[in-house]
């Protein structure tokens, strides 16, 4: 059977257990402070609240880019060729991550985008008071099951 590796935003909000547990490769987006852009979650959160009372200013926000998707497909295609990448992508709506995948995804017939309408699964499921979050694999494929559709996310369950 053909692996399928996962792929998202760190807009996602995919827990770091998750990403370790089931291999989710996860493209940062960016996170600009005055002429320093760093990658979203590679700073504590915190500093956006520092930026925010030392500037009276939020930092400004940017989707990951084609460089970034191009980084990880090869990154994910050389480690195994034969896989399929699954990448379900943060609100199209929202970001130009979307469409900077689509570009790195063409001509490679081992990646599927999808345009998962949404912008924070683990957000939405906090708030909505839900005890857990996983993902779900049946018969080695991954699978959608209980109420992913609210959230837009493939191989998604929620308790």
């Amino acid at each position: 059977m053909t692996p399928i590796i996962l792929a998202a935003e760190t807009g996602s909000d995919i827990t770091p257990e998750l990403v370790s547990k089931y291999g989710i490769r996860i493209v940062p987006m960016h996170v600009t402070f005055d002429n320093e852009t760093l990658d979203d979650g590679s700073f504590p959160p915190d500093q956006i609240r520092d930026y925010y009372h030392q500037t009276g200013r939020l930092p400004k926000t940017s989707g990951s880019t084609l460089d970034d998707f191009m980084k990880i497909f090869d990154e994910i295609h050389e480690e195994q060729p034969e896989a399929q990448i699954l990448y379900l992508a943060y609100s199209a709506v929202t970001t130009c991550s979307y469409q900077s995948a689509q570009i790195a995804a063409e001509g490679r017939d081992y990646i599927t985008a999808i345009d998962t309408k949404q912008v924070s699964v683990g957000q939405a499921a906090r708030e909505s008071g839900f005890k857990e979050v996983r993902w779900i694999q049946a018969a080695g494929v991954i699978t959608t099951h209980g109420g992913p559709a609210a959230f837009g996310m493939a191989g998604l369950s929620v308790e």
